[in-house]
């Protein structure tokens, strides 16, 4: 390890080699002032090392020792060449640093390199992870608790409006469990839909007729009273047996002639039944279940 890091030591032997060419090391020790011969010997070693000094034939003892020009360069800078190196590095550093900050992708990419690096370092132990201190701050629970005690109130309001649900529960209107058709209401239930079905595959993309509405049965075309015939709401397919018809809103039923002038036509076949266009119906179209 050097010992004379101001350049002192290091100075000294390159001026004395520089004026003294082919010295041995005895003559280097004789002539510079030094701590001590290890460390005489290690700053000479060192000098070799940095390209500084060369032995002119290692072969000959003692070795004699001559400057390069590197070595010259550096002794001619003087004892503050260690300085001067440093304000260079640092120099070059800072605009590497500030060219690296101005520029985002390089910044990024530092940034990131930086810390794969310590990463690596820390998960194979040769550097410790970094201790994160916090500081706590005064919490203002204040705040908190007034929150919570509201809480507190509206979960007493719930429970009570639960209660309350749970006391008058006999008078909440229940919607009554479905009626299980008998096996001979299914079985007509189903031949009516089969027959439905296929009338409804028979007179797909053409007009449907009064025959139509006869083999479909209960629902028919019917005028509504003083409404013009065609107009829209003036026509509604609807069983006798529709409240409507009772209070003797529907005028009449169709003639056969009113209903091919009506056009009706099935413009869509669903699970539920299907779906007639024509004019005067309410909105253009009705549905019928199968």
């Amino acid at each position: 390890m050097k010992v004379f890091k101001d350049g002192t030591l290091k100075f000294a032997i390159l001026n004395y080699i520089l004026n003294h060419p082919e010295c041995t090391s005895q003559d280097i020790a004789q002539h510079v002032q030094h701590e001590s011969i290890q460390v005489l010997r290690s700053e000479i070693y060192y000098l070799k090392r940095q390209s500084y000094l060369t032995v002119n034939d290692r072969k000959e003892r003692p070795l004699r020792y001559s400057t390069t020009k590197s070595g010259q360069k550096e002794a001619l800078q003087g004892p503050h060449s260690v300085q001067i190196k440093r304000q260079e590095r640092q120099e070059r550093v800072h605009a590497m640093v500030m060219s690296i900050l101005n520029d985002d992708e390089r910044f990024s990419a530092a940034v990131a390199d930086s810390v794969k690096t310590q990463l690596r370092e820390i998960a194979t132990g040769t550097r410790e992870a970094p201790i994160i201190e916090t500081v706590e701050k005064p919490v203002d629970d204040s705040a908190l608790i007034q929150e919570l005690n509201e809480k507190g109130l509206r979960i007493q309001e719930l429970e009570a409006q639960v209660q309350h649900l749970k006391l008058h529960k006999s008078n909440v209107p229940t919607r009554p469990p479905p009626v299980e058709k008998s096996p001979e209401e299914q079985k007509a239930e189903n031949e009516r839909r089969q027959r439905r079905e296929q009338l409804a595959m028979r007179y797909r993309g053409m007009l449907l007729d009064a025959p139509f509405f006869h083999h479909w049965k209960d629902m028919f075309p019917f005028k509504m009273k003083h409404m013009e015939l065609y107009k829209t709401g003036s026509v509604e397919i609807m069983s006798p047996s529709n409240p409507e018809h009772r209070r003797g809103h529907a005028r009449r039923p169709l003639s056969p002639a009113e209903v091919i002038g009506a056009q009706f036509h099935i413009t869509k076949m669903t699970k539920a039944g299907i779906v007639i266009q024509g004019k005067g119906l309410p909105g253009g179209q009705v549905s019928l279940r199968w």
